[in-house]
């Protein structure tokens, strides 16, 4: 399978168990933000998984990177290659604000094909 392929896959599975988030990025030290919607699946974390720094209370979302890719002219760090969620990125889903705590992107072929992040909040 293709890394497009494997995106695809994953992108369809996201349409019917997933639900929109918001991922933002502070541009600066200031309170100016660049937000984009993303999909997404959101959820806890199970008691076993609660290890390694995962407390309870923290949730576990799996993105597709095809989002951000289609939002390189408004997403930062495209030109620099700092295009993934990382630490101190922000999402917004269901309502709350929640800060990345981890970001981990997935890659076959060295193309991304899914983000999974650790937040909190």
């Amino acid at each position: 399978m293709t890394p497009a392929a494997t995106r695809a896959r994953l992108d369809r599975s996201l349409v019917t168990r997933g639900e929109d988030i918001t991922l933002r990025r502070r541009i600066g030290s200031g309170s100016t933000f660049v937000s984009i919607t993303c999909r997404a699946r959101v959820r806890g974390y199970e008691p076993h998984e609660l290890s390694g720094g995962i407390v309870q209370g923290d949730s576990k979302v799996i993105m597709s990177p095809s989002s951000i890719l289609a939002n390189t002219s408004v997403w930062p760090g495209a030109a620099g290659g700092d295009v993934y969620p990382k630490l101190n990125d922000q999402i917004i889903a269901r309502g709350r604000l929640r800060n990345v705590q981890a970001a981990e992107t997935t890659l076959e072929d060295s193309q991304p094909v899914r983000i999974d992040l650790t937040v909190r909040g």
